[in-house]
């Protein structure tokens, strides 16, 4: 029985020993963060669209973070940012085009933020080219053999067909004066006859198709 019991507690005071050695739980190892964007986004020219990387940072090792827009061509736009998305109005352009995010970041590399790590992440959205809305405010006035007119601008606009016809439904299916650029918005047209009364109305179009017409209205060139 002696010999018993001090095998038991000899046992007893090895596992004890080897439990109460560790000094406390070690560090967990570093998991860094990583941003990736979603593929085949698009939003319509004159919509608003708000992109919302994934953001993986279970840990909260991130310490800045920058957004940037960039285009391959078309107009220029504002946007706005939050640590987690950015919003913009994508403006109508002439054709579809490509704007690039870019999401660039530091992080903690260890405990403290005096050795830090940086990454970027890109991701893309097309923006769509929408059909442009008809011009408006479309007005003439006839002169000797020519006449003159005016409409309003049109967004998106590659350019602007201007139809006659001698009677007043005019349709796309009448001749028509093509007047190119989007910012164009007046015309002067020549070699008219006199004493003559014909009907016209105008279009925008652009790579995604063309507007309904606008009203028409009569022109009578001068003798």
């Amino acid at each position: 029985m002696k010999k018993l019991t001090l095998f038991i507690l000899t046992s007893a005071f090895i596992l004890t020993s080897c439990g109460g050695g560790g000094g406390g739980d070690s560090a967990p190892a570093p998991i860094y963060p990583s941003v990736s964007f979603s593929s085949g986004l698009s939003v319509d020219g004159g919509t608003a669209i708000t992109v919302t990387p994934n953001i993986s940072d279970p840990q909260s090792r991130i310490t800045s973070r920058q957004w940037e827009l960039s285009t391959s061509g078309g107009k220029e736009f504002g946007y706005s940012t939050t640590n987690t998305s950015v919003t913009f109005t994508a403006p109508k352009n002439q054709t579809d085009q490509t704007v690039t995010i870019t999401f660039s970041y530091t992080y903690r590399l260890d405990g403290t933020t005096v050795t830090t790590g940086s990454g970027t992440a890109t991701g893309q959205v097309t923006m769509k080219a929408v059909i442009p809305d008809t011009p408006a405010n479309f007005a003439g006035n006839g002169l000797s053999q020519s006449a003159n007119f005016s409409w309003d601008v049109s967004d998106g606009t590659a350019s602007y067909h201007v139809y006659y016809s001698s009677d007043n439904s005019v349709t796309t299916s009448d001749p028509f004066v093509e007047i190119e650029g989007e910012d164009s918005s007046s015309t002067f047209l020549v070699r008219i006859p006199n004493d003559i009364t014909e009907y016209w109305a105008i279009s925008a179009v652009n790579s995604a198709g063309e507007s309904q017409l606008s009203s028409s209205i009569d022109i009578t060139t001068k003798s």
